[in-house]
């Protein structure tokens, strides 16, 4: 497994060896589940990149016309019927499975922390789980079911 941190904002480098901890514990229980590509997240390379309020609102119009800064987003390699494919072996790639990018705004995980009544670290935890399962296929937005279906594993990965 190959996860690459980035701290755009230069200010939680300390944050680095339990970020790539975390990611790799979700990343190890994903693959035991029905998650698509499942067997193949033991392989796989992350990228998780660590900005301000300023740079994700940045980034968020110019990839999803939205003018304001969000807590995390998730640029996948593969859609979720790809990832399908290359669970059924339909679809064959290198032996390590690039799966995308997760940035993160620290500046929002400290806010929604501080209203939520919970740490820094969990809401950090909750944030990079949410950006792995947009990665996998994941999508709250398509539909109520697929929200609670998200909701399930975001709180069964953070109870463990």
């Amino acid at each position: 497994m190959q996860i690459t941190i980035t701290d755009k904002t230069r200010k939680h480098l300390v944050l680095n060896k339990s970020i790539r901890s975390d990611a790799i514990f979700f990343l190890t229980e994903l693959s035991h589940s029905r998650a698509p590509a499942a067997k193949r997240l033991s392989a796989v390379e992350l990228s998780i990149v660590l900005v301000s309020k300023k740079e994700i609102q940045k980034i968020n119009k110019e990839w999803r016309g939205k003018d304001y800064p969000t807590d995390v987003l998730s640029f996948p390699q593969y859609s979720k019927s790809e990832l399908i494919k290359l669970d059924r072996k339909q679809l064959k790639i290198e032996t390590t499975l690039l799966l995308g990018d997760v940035v993160i705004c620290i500046d929002k995980a400290k806010e929604q922390a501080k209203e939520k009544k919970h740490s820094f670290r969990f809401e950090l935890k909750w944030l990079l789980i949410h950006g792995i399962l947009h990665l996998l296929g994941y999508d709250h937005e398509l539909s109520a079911k697929e929200a609670r279906r998200m909701q399930r594993i975001e709180k069964r990965l953070l109870t463990r």
